[in-house]
């Protein structure tokens, strides 16, 4: 099976956890690099390393066949029905635990690592970071949704419940909207056990609503995330 191709922005400050962030489809990790050098320039987070890979490139059903970018075929762009592409997900997360292996070859602990993405990207945050067997720092859900959630039942984790998770998405969201986002929060409580974090970097989920955001990011949602991150993965 071919690596994951991937950009890394290094810590200006002694290396000890490893941010691996999944962009979304059709994208590059690459194009994820200028915020991921705001993050390591700030002096809480200096050790934290980003690891931003490049999904294969593959037939998008949705779009006509067309190729491009992406963690796996999607069927169509609104709510799934029937199987997605189980298959296409889970060649996509052995290629990410490799790249987590990686991480623990030169010296960061799982309990170091935090996951995450962004749409298509934070899919496969669910399902690669709640069946991972270690014990990740946390996951981070960037307006997303669950996929395949009776695979992800089949195959999750015991340590689900203590998962640190940061979840944030847009009211005006029209790609993913934000019930989708809410009914996976229901079904992580329902099935896992998963409840809202006491506060930000605590097991549980931390979520942040942004009104008026659509499918995109905005400097408020980064600085959520940084204060989360700095709980995790603080220096040592």
């Amino acid at each position: 099976m071919e690596p994951l191709s991937y950009a890394t922005v290094d810590p200006t400050s002694k290396h000890t956890a490893t941010f691996i962030f999944l962009h979304g489809l059709g994208d590059c990790g690459y194009r994820w690099e200028p915020v991921a050098e705001k993050y390591v320039n700030h002096p809480a987070l200096s050790h934290v390393k980003w690891v931003l890979p490049n999904s294969p490139s593959r037939a998008v059903t949705a779009n006509r066949g067309a190729v491009m970018p992406s963690w796996f075929d999607l069927y169509n762009f609104g709510v799934p029905i029937g199987p997605e592409d189980e298959e296409g997900m889970l060649q996509s997360r052995q290629k990410i635990y490799a790249l987590m292996d990686k991480e623990v070859q030169a010296g960061i602990q799982p309990s170091r690592i935090v996951l995450g993405g962004l749409s298509q990207g934070g899919v496969m945050t669910y399902f690669s970071g709640l069946t991972t067997p270690v014990k990740l720092a946390g996951l981070v859900l960037l307006s997303t949704r669950l996929g395949a959630p009776h695979k992800v039942k089949e195959m999750a984790a015991a340590h689900v419940a203590e998962l640190p998770i940061f979840c944030a998405h847009g009211t005006a969201d029209d790609m993913v909207h934000i019930d989708r986002c809410r009914t996976s929060l229901e079904f992580l409580k329902d099935n896992f056990g998963v409840r809202v974090a006491p506060s930000p970097g605590l097991p549980g989920v931390t979520l942040r609503v942004y009104e008026g955001l659509q499918h995109t990011i905005n400097p408020q949602e980064l600085d959520d995330m940084r204060v989360w991150l700095e709980k995790v993965l603080p220096p040592t």
